[in-house]
């Protein structure tokens, strides 16, 4: 089970994600976009709508899942790495300069991982659109 230090780090580091995501207005870094309402057609719409309504709401669902993975292995690796660089001698509760380290740590890991979320994103974005138009000229 976990130290008392290492729940009081885990709190810390959740607030802390919580601001960044308050201060950031969305959850962009953690995989995540907006899920598509879910809907069934109705009569008027036909078999073919509402079986493309119910797949739509499925990887609505499949994305909303990947992106709390994805948060929750970012909290994960981010507190592992943090609390080994920072923590020298686990104790009843943290210092304050493990405290303000733990802070630190966490603002370079989520900097870090948000430039290379972008960049990824990016890149995927530019070899897509490579892609169609080398489909065009074809």
């Amino acid at each position: 089970s976990p130290s008392l230090s290492q729940v009081e780090s885990g709190r810390a580091l959740n607030d802390h994600v919580w601001y960044i995501r308050k201060k950031n207005g969305n959850m962009s870094y953690f995989g995540g976009g907006s899920s598509p309402s879910g809907g069934g057609g109705g009569a008027s719409a036909g078999a073919d709508a509402s079986l493309a309504a119910k797949k739509e709401e499925v990887m609505g669902r499949v994305r909303g899942e990947l992106a709390v993975a994805n948060a929750q292995e970012l909290l994960q690796k981010m507190t592992d790495k943090c609390f080994k660089k920072c923590v020298s001698w686990p104790g009843a509760q943290l210092d304050k300069s493990e405290r303000a380290c733990m802070a630190k740590c966490m603002d370079r890991y989520m900097d870090a991982w948000n430039l290379t979320y972008r960049t990824y994103a990016m890149r995927l974005q530019k070899d897509a659109q490579n892609q169609m138009q080398s489909q065009q000229l074809q």
